[in-house]
């Protein structure tokens, strides 16, 4: 893992964060309400299906 080998998986490194106690910083990566592309893509997504129905 220190080597930086691209074969050592997500979970190698989400047990190294647990061990740490810094596996709140992973929940926090992967919350959605976190990532603005994934939800103006969502908005944009219902848009286009409200704007459908109204046809």
């Amino acid at each position: 893992m220190e080597k930086g080998d691209p074969r050592v998986s997500m979970g190698v490194y989400a047990t190294a964060l647990w061990l740490l106690g810094r596996d709140g910083a992973l929940r926090d990566l992967a919350a959605p309400e976190h990532d603005a592309q994934a939800l103006a893509q969502e908005i944009l997504a219902i848009e286009k299906r409200g704007s459908r129905r109204r046809e």
